[in-house]
């Protein structure tokens, strides 16, 4: 499910940012040289550095599915949601330049906030569940400088991205077969049990006072 959602940030990144622009989703230590090296015009660094569950509106139990006739043949578990937090920084000929890809970035999100069927890859695309896209809304401080000496890296212009994606629930085919059969026996439990069973219990004991 990462690699389609990180395909899928690519797609809607790539359409909206000019031609020859790349995106990378390794660590952005390694674009450090990226300036002396000039590997490309643009790189857009989106790294995956927090994932958290989204419980709401989860279901609490499995959905059972039914074929033509009624009948229960499959159970599928409650769809799951996700959100992934990306740091993303840019790397470019000069500083002005990078933070003009950014804008653009935050223009891309202002134009649409939801990635849709036109940029959804693998599973996601069979899903066709909506991806909202937010930016900056995560409490943690991007600009920590411990963080960017965990990353190798001195401070630098950033965003943060969350994007919430959904997992595909199982789905359990081996469920118990439906019941075809009823059955009902009675048999003689013979006189003398009956006699016991009818037999009167002792009196009740009246308390002590």
């Amino acid at each position: 499910m990462l690699a389609d959602v990180d395909a899928s940030l690519a797609a809607w990144l790539v359409a909206e940012l000019p031609a020859g622009a790349t995106i990378d989703f390794a660590s952005p230590a390694g674009l450090v040289d990226h300036r002396r090296t000039g590997k490309s015009a643009c790189t857009v660094n989106l790294f995956l550095h927090d994932i958290s569950e989204d419980l709401t509106g989860m279901a609490g139990a499995e959905v059972y599915l039914r074929d033509a006739n009624g009948r229960v043949n499959a159970a599928q578990g409650p769809l799951r949601r996700y959100q992934l937090s990306y740091l993303v920084t840019v790397w470019a000929t000069d500083t002005e330049e990078e933070h003009r890809i950014l804008g653009l970035v935050l223009a891309a999100h202002g134009r649409n906030e939801v990635l849709t069927a036109p940029w959804l890859h693998g599973s996601l695309r069979d899903l066709n569940i909506p991806m909202p896209v937010r930016l900056g809304m995560t409490s943690t401080n991007v600009g920590d400088p411990s963080r960017w000496a965990a990353l190798g890296l001195p401070a630098r212009a950033s965003v943060e991205l969350t994007i919430t994606a959904p997992v595909p629930p199982d789905l359990r085919t081996n469920l118990a077969p439906p019941v075809r059969t009823v059955g009902l026996a009675v048999n003689d439990i013979g006189p003398t049990l009956a006699r016991g069973r009818l037999r009167p219990g002792p009196p009740p004991t009246e308390g002590v006072r």
